[in-house]
Formats: structure tokens, sequence, C-alpha cells
């Protein structure tokens, strides 16, 4: 027979791990059950509630099936101060990605391309900060465009200095899908 003391450590034991295991994101929960065919879902609400995959995409994006179904974002832009509703909250649209065009697709592409450059290293790893997008041009496709980006960063060759970045994304059916960097000490 195991003493009391020993029997304590285990349990002890057993659930400090499970307390690890749950806040350091190892246990994943078990997946929602589907609980609708794809061609039921009307809309990003439904996908997410029949417990289809979301994407962690900005908007994020749910995928029943052949279709993708983009959240809706409610924006308010400085110079409109004006609600507008970016990304599919109904139908997905008729095309090869099945996103719905949003209201004002220069915008969106502005966020596609600010959330992309915002998860590189070149951003994360030199503390950026001061991040904007200009220069939006759209190229052949709806989704499809080529975004500068401009931050700041700390500079690699000047301890205590700031670069310039200037990050050119390409967006391919509202996907980044490429990048070019420069830089400029300042």
């Amino acid at each position: 027979m195991m003493d009391t003391n020993k029997i304590s450590t285990i349990i002890f034991t057993a659930l400090m791990m499970g307390a690890i295991l749950v806040t350091t994101g190892c246990y994943e929960p078990a997946p929602v059950p589907v609980t609708q065919t794809p061609e039921q879902i009307r809309s990003f609400d439904d996908c997410v509630s029949a417990g289809y995959p979301v994407m962690e995409s900005y908007p994020r994006q749910c995928r029943a099936g052949e279709h993708t179904f983009t959240e809706a974002i409610k924006m308010v832009r400085e110079d409109e101060n004006v609600d507008e509703d970016l990304g599919d909250d109904e139908a997905p649209a008729e095309g090869p990605t099945g996103i719905a065009e949003p209201e004002d697709p220069r915008h969106m592409a502005e966020i596609i391309a600010i959330n992309h450059v915002q998860k590189l290293n070149t951003y994360t790893d030199f503390n950026g900060r001061n991040i904007v997008a200009s220069n939006v041009q759209q190229m052949r496709c709806p989704g499809c465009f080529d975004v500068e980006v401009r931050f700041e960063r700390d500079s690699v060759k000047n301890p205590g200095g700031t670069t310039q970045a200037i990050i050119h994304v390409t967006i391919e059916n509202w996907e980044p899908v490429d990048e070019r960097a420069q830089y400029e000490e300042i």
C-alpha cells in the first residue's frame, strides 16, 4: 500500500500538470460537431454556429464545403465617420473565392496588408511601431492589390537608432501572397 503522502503528491502533480496544459494552450477542446450540411449554411454566423472551422485571418473566415464565408466587420473611418460593413454577412458572392466584395475594397486591402505585416518577424522582432498603409494599387483581379505599408522599427545597424521599413504586400484573392521590403535609416 502507498502511504497518504505519496498519494497526495501524485494527485497534486497530476492536477498541476493539467493546469499547466490548459493555461499554456497544449489542451485543445474537442471540435464542435457539425450540425448542418454546407448547403444549409448562408452566412458566417451560420457557419460558425454549425461547427465548421474558423480560419485565423482578418476578417475571420469560416469554410463550409466549397464555400468560404467572411465575418462582417463594422468599422468607422476617420475621414467619413460612418459605419461600414466589410465582409460577407449573407450568402457567399459569386466567384472563385466565394468571398463577398467589400464596399471599399481598397480599405479592405489596407487592413489585410497591415495585419500581414504585423505578423512578420521584421515587425515583431524589432519593435515595429507607427504602421500605416498607403499607395494601394488595384491589380487585374477584383481581390488583387499591391499595398505599400510603412512603419518604424529599431535599427539593426545603429543600436538606439530607428529604421523606416517599406513593405510592399501583394494580395491575390484577398490573401497576402508576397512581400518585398526595403529599409532606410532615419
